[in-house]
């Protein structure tokens, strides 16, 4: 499938690179191939594309600085992949912004309303990601109004993710009978209070985290809903379980206190496939200062 080829020679490029690389000039490309590889919910299936593109995490080096000649290297195949996921005009072959709707302000992670309900967005913060790649490697590769776009889409992908999945006014009437202090999983036409693949809270909330990076800091817009929402994302099992590393993530930003109360617990948490207990450490403690 021609996507998940174009993921291949990334990665391929990737593996490729001189070792060591410089680190000068790598700070504007730090997220940028992991955040694009990510891809998030903004590239999934609006014309029929498999999952392949789905979180593809690129390798270490992608976030070990580039220097600039293997930034002109990788430059073919990382504007093409910037540009599959947000070209900001249609061409022959790619839609404008794929799956960024200018309407609601926020991507949809299915863009051909397979359902009844119409599209979905489960995580907000893999598009936020997603978005944060754009801008770190369009500021890479001096491309302004990539840049540009990149962080629009990123400010109104954040003010979304608060306003309609894990921030909204609880006394909206709109939200009467829901129940619920945040939001797994939207649809163009309802609301769900699970993920597609778990119905645990712990999981419907760790969805709006993941993956937990600088970028990050917006999900403590609100410090006491960050508490609210671990009350009921936790459901009284503690950061034991499945997650857990997310959420106590997460709860670190409620505040001074409770982010020495996580410092307390991370070596107890289990750790998800897709983060490390020296990263959760590195965040908690940075949080700090």
């Amino acid at each position: 499938m021609r996507h998940c080829s174009l993921i291949a020679m990334v990665l391929a490029l990737l593996v490729a690179a001189p070792a060591p690389v410089r680190a000068q000039d790598g700070a504007e490309v730090l997220a940028a191939a992991n955040a694009l590889g990510t891809l998030a919910a903004c590239a999934i299936d609006i014309s029929g594309r498999p999952f392949c593109l789905y979180r593809a995490d690129l390798p270490p080096v992608s976030i070990a600085g580039f220097d600039a000649e293997l930034a002109e290297e990788l430059a073919p195949v990382m504007d093409l992949l910037a540009a599959d996921i947000a070209s900001p005009e249609a061409g022959e072959q790619f839609p404008q912004w794929r799956s960024y709707d200018a309407y609601a302000s926020h991507a949809w992670a299915s863009g051909t309303s397979p359902f009844a309900d119409g599209n979905n967005q489960e995580s907000t913060s893999e598009a936020i990601n997603a978005w944060v790649g754009l801008r770190h490697w369009a500021a890479a590769s001096g491309n302004e109004g990539l840049e540009q776009q990149g962080a629009w889409l990123q400010a109104n992908e954040i003010a979304t993710a608060l306003a309609y999945w894990t921030n909204f006014d609880l006394e909206d009437p709109v939200y009467e009978g829901y129940g619920h202090s945040y939001i797994p999983l939207n649809f163009g036409g309802k609301r769900d209070f699970a993920t597609w693949f778990s119905a645990e809270p712990a999981a419907g909330l760790a969805i709006q985290v993941l993956p937990v990076t600088p970028a990050s800091r917006y999900l403590g817009d609100d410090p006491a809903r960050v508490g609210t929402n671990l009350e009921e994302g936790l459901d009284g099992k503690g950061y034991t379980q499945q997650y857990g590393d997310l959420l106590l993530a997460y709860s670190a930003l409620a505040g001074e206190e409770q982010r020495k109360a996580a410092l307390e617990v991370v070596d107890e948490v289990p750790v998800d496939d897709g983060n490390s207990r020296t990263f959760l450490k590195a965040w908690l403690h940075r949080l700090g200062h």
